[in-house]
């Protein structure tokens, strides 16, 4: 008998039954224009309505995010490299990753799911979503299975989400490396 993964929403489980390793979900436009919260044009450099609102450290973590963006990139412990507590390896893959993939400057930006509180990372996929969505990306590429988790990925309103492995899975295999980036170019050529 397989072995079965029960950390996942029981919808997704024969595909990973199957196989799947990596997802990518693209909604159809009339769905999203239903759920889509309207957006009026800016001007790039004017900041997104009631970030000044946000708490802390959300609203300052949202001044350094360049913007707009393309993609969105997010994993779990990206709050704690963002706030002072980088990992060396993480931060290697990235580098690795965005070298590989040679997009223009500005393709990127890094917005975090969590944030450090009180010695744990606290999650809010609410201010999570509103920071993606006032970046303007297209696309959000999550960084690990407990990351999607908190997006809910299959509930989520945003147009494109690509899943791939945590960071020191890709660092540690080639093969899962050239996967992603297969998946990245793909996503967004």
């Amino acid at each position: 008998m397989a072995e079965t993964n029960l950390n996942i929403k029981e919808g997704l489980r024969p595909w990973e039954q199957a196989g799947l390793k990596f997802l990518l979900i693209n909604r159809p436009v009339r769905e999203l224009a239903k759920s889509a919260p309207r957006q009026t044009e800016r001007d790039e450099h004017d900041p997104p309505e009631q970030t000044s609102l946000w708490p802390e450290p959300w609203a300052s973590l949202f001044k350094a995010v360049r913007r707009p963006a393309r993609t969105v990139w997010t994993y779990m412990e990206l709050g704690l490299d963002l706030s002072g507590s980088p990992d060396p390896a993480r931060r290697e893959t990235l580098l690795k990753l965005t070298s590989a993939l040679a997009w223009p400057k500005g393709s990127i930006a890094y917005w975090p799911l969590a944030v450090p509180k009180d010695g744990n990372l606290a999650p809010d996929k609410t201010l999570f979503l509103k920071g993606a969505m006032a970046i303007r990306a297209r696309l959000i590429v999550c960084f690990g299975r407990k990351a999607a988790e908190i997006i809910e990925v299959s509930e989520s309103s945003f147009p494109k989400i690509l899943v791939l492995p945590e960071l020191p899975e890709l660092n540690a295999d080639q093969k899962n490396f050239e996967q992603a980036l297969t998946m990245l170019r793909q996503a967004l050529p």
